[in-house]
């Protein structure tokens, strides 16, 4: 081969191998991109398979958020329903049971309301706050030397009626009973308020006096020993100290509540040898000490509602 074919064939030969580069270059771009264009289809393909999961959790969220909508929406609408009825059944026992008993008595008119409840106010002769009293009179028991009569007290009349014909004079032997007197001196000035009393200041050796009141709009009362204060919601008619007769008598009586504003009956100062009111105090036997303490008197309230 001359020099001028060596010439001639050179380039080619470099031309070849330059193009051989380039084939493989563009085969492994086009390798690249489809591999590219792969991944890029499954990521899509993976995130719509996401979003489609996600909106079916967000639909089923939808239709629970509506369902519980639809709940308290029917909820609410039965608490008005409830609420209107309880309304109008108020206003109808208002109308059906506040009945008004108008009582003329000359010219002036009384209005009494048909429904309340009654308690006895022990130790006053009068009524607390809104109550209205019903009569007043003197606390009576059985005597503390007797083993038999009643174990309660009893408010009677101020103005004691006989019945003309209906009963016989003189003692027949049954059953006797005695006006009650305050005992315990001591402990009644220091623990009661004295501003009400008479006689000095004293209520000591005195008979008892009484009220009967009637609380209006109120369904029920009940007495608690042990408390100064009634529960909530509840209106206090009074509050005092437990009371009761001697624990060495000779019968038992009922505990009563009496007033921590005691009153006594004028002229009736003295011992008479009848009922006794005693203060009441605890004893650890049973009773545990803690809250209760050996020897305090026991506090009273009486609460209506």
């Amino acid at each position: 081969m001359n020099m001028i074919d060596v010439r001639e064939s050179l380039p080619k030969r470099i031309v070849a191998n330059l193009r051989t580069p380039i084939k493989m270059k563009g085969f492994v771009i086009g390798a690249i991109t489809l591999v590219v264009l792969f991944c890029f289809s499954s990521t899509v393909t993976f995130y719509k398979q996401q979003i489609g999961k996600h909106r079916t959790e967000i639909e089923t969220l939808r239709q629970a958020v509506d369902e519980i909508s639809v709940q308290q929406r029917a909820i609410l609408r039965r608490s008005k329903r409830s609420i209107a009825t309880n309304q109008r059944a108020r206003r109808g026992a208002s109308e059906d049971v506040e009945l008004v008993l108008r009582m003329n008595s000359g010219n002036n008119t009384r209005y009494m309301s048909a429904y309340g409840v009654s308690y006895t106010r022990w130790g006053r002769r009068d009524c607390a706050g809104s109550a209205e009293m019903v009569y007043h009179g003197y606390a009576a028991g059985s005597h503390y030397t007797h083993t038999g009569g009643g174990s309660n007290y009893l408010c009677l009349h101020s103005n004691v009626t006989y019945t003309q014909g209906s009963y016989v004079s003189g003692n027949q032997g049954t059953s006797y009973i005695y006006g009650v007197e305050y005992k315990d001196s001591n402990t009644i000035t220091n623990i009661f308020d004295m501003v009400d009393t008479t006689e000095s200041g004293s209520v000591y050796l005195h008979t008892v006096p009484c009220a009967v009141c009637i609380a209006r709009f109120k369904v029920t009362q009940i007495m608690i020993p042990g408390r100064d204060t009634c529960p909530d919601d509840w209106t206090m008619e009074y509050g005092g100290y437990i009371m009761g007769e001697n624990h060495s008598a000779k019968h038992p009586s009922r505990y009563i509540c009496v007033d921590k504003r005691p009153q006594a009956v004028p002229n009736t100062q003295g011992s008479q040898a009848a009922s006794q009111l005693h203060v009441v105090e605890t004893q650890c036997t049973s009773l545990v000490c803690e809250p209760y303490v050996a020897g305090r008197e026991i506090a009273c309230v009486v609460c209506s509602i």
